[in-house]
């Protein structure tokens, strides 16, 4: 979501249709499938209907479907996504659907496990009222399979991929972003943007195999948008 909302404000557009996988989940929070099933299972998610509506989009075709609210963990009335000039999907599994193979750009985001880890504890004990901090980890040693299975096997797919890295000093946590790209003409493209911006906020590091990696400074970067929008 935070992707999206960074891209919204790049295209500076108020004509963007967005399709969000979480709508296609087969059940709302509550429901007992959940028991048996994690959400990154492929079968836990309607992707038929996921795809069916990203081509209807992709053709600037209004699209009807239902929201899945994550505060509530149900689903809201269906409501109709009207044609955009510019499309975003969003989701776990918008990598795996047929019709996103012809986006014009595929971004596949990951982060440290630690930092997941500590971002899901916050999340799940402060604003979703989970008991203990040992349920939430139980949880995510359940979902660990489907995950390596279900979601990782998606990284091939992406012409970006953006991963999120924790940096921790003493009492102080920060984090950066290191993007690789499928294309090193990406990447070269989207830093020579940025350095026209400021010249802090990302450089290219070449590893020892030879992968270029543009590396980004979040306080620079933050600094950039207010700056910029």
């Amino acid at each position: 979501d935070t992707l999206s909302a960074a891209l919204s404000e790049l295209l500076n557009s108020d004509s963007i249709a967005y399709i969000l996988g979480d709508d296609y989940h087969i059940a709302e929070r509550s429901n007992l499938i959940w028991k048996s099933k994690t959400h990154l299972n492929n079968s836990a998610n309607d992707l038929s209907r996921f795809n069916r509506d990203i081509n209807l989009a992709s053709n600037r075709i209004g699209v009807v479907a239902r929201h899945y609210n994550y505060g509530t963990g149900k689903f809201t009335a269906e409501r109709l996504i009207p044609p955009g000039e510019f499309l975003i999907v969003n989701g776990m599994h918008a990598l795996t659907i047929p019709e996103a193979a012809k986006l014009d750009l595929k971004i596949f985001l990951r982060m440290d496990e630690s930092l997941r880890v500590a971002l899901k504890l916050e999340r799940d004990i402060l604003k979703r009222g989970h008991s203990s901090e040992s349920q939430v980890k139980s949880a995510i040693k359940k979902r660990y399979p489907d995950s390596k299975k279900y979601i990782d096997t998606q990284l091939d797919y992406a012409d970006l991929v953006i991963e999120t890295h924790a940096i921790v000093e003493g009492d102080s946590n920060s984090i950066y972003y290191e993007v690789q790209a499928k294309e090193d003409i990406l990447l070269i493209e989207i830093h020579r943007t940025l350095q026209a911006l400021n010249p802090d906020v990302s450089r290219i590091d070449v590893k020892p195999s030879g992968v270029l990696s543009l590396m980004l400074d979040p306080t620079a970067y933050s600094t950039l948008c207010h700056e910029a929008f």
